[in-house]
């Protein structure tokens, strides 16, 4: 059987069968709980660069100052006709030396872009480079201030990014590189943050968090959505939600999120990620832990290849973002 698979914006045709039997050495059947394993080490392949602050003042931050370190956060990865690859995501001076990190002033998008053919290109040390960062609010006027966790999906000619906080907006783009916000989108939430997407037999299912729980909603032309459904919660009445993914894998349905206990001191970037596995998109209620995974607001990509997977993390365990293999395994 063959299909066409979506992980975080990226679309190609693999064969299950293949896909499992070359990456984890032998075939096995459709449909079988695979479990996700981290089989290297990191590899620190974006140092955000050092850039001025466009603004409004936040928390310390000041309009028009420079500041020689920025941290990223949650991201997204799409590759180009001209094979280069983009990542898009929430972007924020770094916190200075005995400061507690914080997350006011996360206006704009960082935009990192690495050229090769493939992604294994780009999996290497400083492969990706900063170019001029996206939607500022003086370009997205009568939003909140705030622009956090971009995904972006190709539709046609245009590509397509919705971001957070709700209620989520999106802006539009042909070239990946000057975008043009449109507003809210029609979904029903006012509560959410850390959108994702899932292309799924031609619909697309839209992830996210609220609190302790995990929303989704889908629609066929990203215009009219469905009433969001809660499709996880969780165990913890401290933990948060963050950062979830879903996607499709040998019959299967992961979700992927990584865990901020507000019973528990942190640094504002944990990297504990937890994955679990359900027959249905919509409802990962009572379906069983398969793993947990240090990595923090991870996205799963699969190369072009359709054998390689990857990893992503940011803050951890480097400034930026860091990526390592990922190998399926039987449980």
């Amino acid at each position: 059987m063959r299909f066409l698979y979506c992980v975080c914006c990226i679309f190609f045709t693999v064969s299950v069968g293949e896909v499992v039997a070359q990456s984890v050495g032998e075939a096995m059947p459709s449909g079988e709980v695979l479990v996700p394993e981290i089989s290297t080490e990191y590899v620190h392949v974006y140092r955000p660069k050092g850039d001025v602050f466009s603004g409004p003042d936040a928390e310390n931050l000041k309009e028009g100052k420079y500041y020689p370190e920025w941290h990223s956060n949650d991201h997204c990865f799409i590759k180009d006709p001209k094979d280069f690859w983009h990542c898009f995501g929430i972007a924020r001076p770094a916190a200075q030396p005995g400061e507690r990190v914080k997350h006011g002033g996360e206006y704009v998008s960082f935009h990192a872009v690495s050229p090769g053919e493939y992604f294994e290109y780009s999996f290497r040390e400083d492969a990706w480079k900063d170019t001029t960062k996206i939607l500022p609010p003086s370009e997205r006027p009568g939003e909140w201030l705030t622009n956090t966790a971009p995904v972006v999906v190709k539709q046609g000619d245009i590509y397509k990014m919705i971001y957070g906080p709700a209620p989520f907006r999106m802006a539009i783009s042909r070239d990946l590189y000057n975008w043009e916000a449109l507003g809210k989108i029609s979904l029903n939430e006012d509560n959410g943050r850390d959108p994702n997407i899932m292309l799924w037999k031609d619909e697309y299912y839209l992830s996210y968090c609220a609190g302790n729980i995990i929303k989704m909603s889908k629609s066929k032309d990203l215009k009219h959505w469905t009433e969001p459904v809660e499709i996880f919660k969780g165990e913890v009445p401290t933990y948060e939600c963050e950062s979830p993914t879903v996607l499709y894998f040998n019959d299967k349905f992961y979700l992927f999120w990584c865990l901020w206990d507000r019973g528990i001191p942190s640094n504002g970037f944990g990297e504990r990620s937890f994955v679990y596995c359900s027959d249905n998109p919509m409802d990962f209620h009572g379906c069983p832990l398969v793993t947990e995974l240090a990595a923090h607001a991870p996205e799963i990509i699969q190369g072009e290849d359709g054998v390689r997977w990857y990893i992503s993390s940011a803050q951890y365990p480097h400034r930026g973002l860091s990526v390592a293999r990922l190998k399926w395994t039987r449980k």
